[in-house]
């Protein structure tokens, strides 16, 4: 009975022991659930606003935070300048990047809004994109992406002339839809 006792005692004491042990080196190996990372990107566009042609340029900044390898969502910031207009987009953004390897499709979109220093007014945002990303090092991912850029904002309505030579001075305002082909570069770190 004593032996078996004392049998008893060393497996359990070692158990105990070898647990213990362990733990203490699965504490430090843990890795992180999620992977955060910045993103500074250059934007340039051309497209319509309202009837006439603009062009556009940009930069903007979002902190994102890899769900998965392919999976990653977040939040930024920037400062887009129109001919006469600049215009702060606030937005949310999303990116998908299928398969393995250092270079990958991009698959994402930009939604949110827009502040407009002029008229002090908020508008709608929406960019989707799609494009490459290569891993450079092993923090470092160089972007390129295509996409379109889609905002809407009320605008005072113009005054026009009519045949009999009569300036009209409409009140209210009226909704402005503009579109623009954009080219996004830069990297996330």
């Amino acid at each position: 009975m004593r032996y078996s006792f004392l049998f008893l005692s060393v497996v359990l004491s070692g158990s105990i022991f070898s647990q213990k042990g362990d733990f203490d080196q699965k504490k430090y190996l843990k890795e992180e659930k999620f992977d955060d990372q910045v993103s500074i990107e250059f934007n340039m566009g051309f497209g319509l606003l309202e009837v006439e042609n603009v062009n556009m340029a940009g930069i903007q900044t979002a902190y994102s935070i890899n769900l998965a390898d392919y999976f990653s969502i977040g939040a930024g910031t920037g400062l887009h300048l129109y001919e006469s207009e600049r215009y702060l987009p606030l937005f949310g953004e999303f990116r998908f990047l299928p398969g393995k390897g250092k270079t990958r499709l991009l698959l994402g979109s930009s939604i949110g809004t827009y502040y407009a220093w002029e008229d002090q007014i908020w508008d709608q945002y929406l960019n989707p994109f799609v494009g490459f990303s290569h891993k450079a090092y092993d923090n470092i991912e160089l972007t390129f992406s295509i996409g379109l850029i889609y905002k809407e904002y009320d605008a005072p309505r113009e005054s026009f002339r009519i045949p009999n030579g009569t300036v009209i001075n409409p009140s209210g305002t009226e909704e402005v839809i503009g579109r623009f082909f954009s080219i996004r570069f830069g990297c996330r770190i």
